[in-house]
């Protein structure tokens, strides 16, 4: 069975994900695509584009859109306040409406280093999560820009409503493929057929050969439609340039911070009470109780307190069994 296709151009996407801000839904759009296929200018058309449908509602909106944004203001491009660069800005702007105003979007450029999977940032990107699904009601729509959707963890993969991928590009133009997560529990996004057809082929094709693998995709359940993008004017591009050379250097100061003394002091304590745990664990194998209430002092619920619980529940699994 073919799906059926609702997306064919920028402006009905931007219509399909402004829908959703006036019912509170989340609004979190991850663009991949390979280092020069155009994932900051699709998410800044994008964005641009939502700017301007808002300012529309605003004026015409009861008439012609049968829509009504009150105590709304009219929007403007901001690369300053649009574009965070560090994991503190992207939280000032998903907490701050003095910052970032209702119904605004926001480009997370190179958003791989602050989600990536493998990283050190991992308790800043559970935080980000709770952030946005807590701050789901300032209706603030996020592009997020990453070279590969698999470097992303996985509960942030769910986290996001769509998926871009920037198949193609030339000077002039670029070909967007739009993918929508299904409620799949498993894979809500289905990568496996995903991957067959789109990853690593960037570069490597024409653009007779891109639109081929789009009619092979026809029949992905996730893929919602497709649709071109132009080039940002030179002008505007040189200044995206200015600003992105500003952001990464603060980034990289950022993450060149030492730790607090809250966090050092978190660590010694989980240090001090997982080598408590070993020792319990090896002079009372048989009581139980004790290695559970040991286990509850653990401080904090990060990956390191998930991966303690789980490794001392299947040796206490293992004793009961004996």
């Amino acid at each position: 069975m073919v799906v059926a296709r609702i997306i064919k151009s920028a402006d009905s996407f931007v219509r399909l994900t402004s829908a959703r801000q006036d019912i509170n839904k989340d609004n979190m759009i991850c663009v991949s695509g390979p280092k020069g296929s155009g994932k900051s200018n699709t998410s800044m058309v994008l964005a641009l584009k939502d700017i301007n449908f808002h300012n529309k509602i605003l004026k015409t909106g009861k008439r012609k859109y049968r829509r009504v944004r009150e105590n709304a203001q009219p929007l403007r491009w901001n690369f300053k306040s649009c574009m965070p660069y560090t994991v503190d800005e992207i939280k000032e702007r998903s907490d701050n409406p003095d910052v970032l105003a209702p119904y605004s979007p926001m480009v997370v450029d190179e958003a791989i280093e602050a989600v990536y999977k493998r990283d050190a940032l991992a308790r800043s990107t559970k935080d980000i999560i709770k952030r946005f699904n807590k701050n789901r009601t300032r209706k603030i729509i996020s592009y997020w820009c990453v070279p590969d959707f698999l470097d992303l963890d996985r509960d942030m993969r769910k986290m996001f409503n769509y998926h871009i991928y920037v198949m193609w590009r030339n000077g002039e133009y670029s070909i967007n493929l739009v993918f929508r997560r299904s409620i799949s529990a498993e894979d809500p996004w289905n990568l496996d057929l995903l991957r067959k057809r789109v990853q690593n082929i960037w570069e490597e094709i024409s653009e007779q050969e891109a639109w081929d693998i789009v009619k092979k995709l026809r029949f992905h359940p996730n893929l919602i439609g497709v649709f071109r993008i132009k080039a940002l004017p030179e002008k505007f591009y040189s200044k995206y340039e200015d600003v992105r050379e500003d952001g990464v250097f603060r980034r990289e100061q950022s993450l060149e911070e030492p730790p607090n003394k809250q966090y050092l002091d978190l660590n010694n304590k989980y240090e001090t009470v997982l080598f408590n745990l070993d020792r319990l664990f090896n002079k009372n194998r048989g009581d139980k109780k004790k290695l559970w209430k040991a286990m509850c002092k653990l401080p904090g619920e990060d990956d390191k307190y998930v991966m303690s619980l789980s490794s001392f529940s299947h040796k206490l699994n293992t004793l009961t069994k004996k």
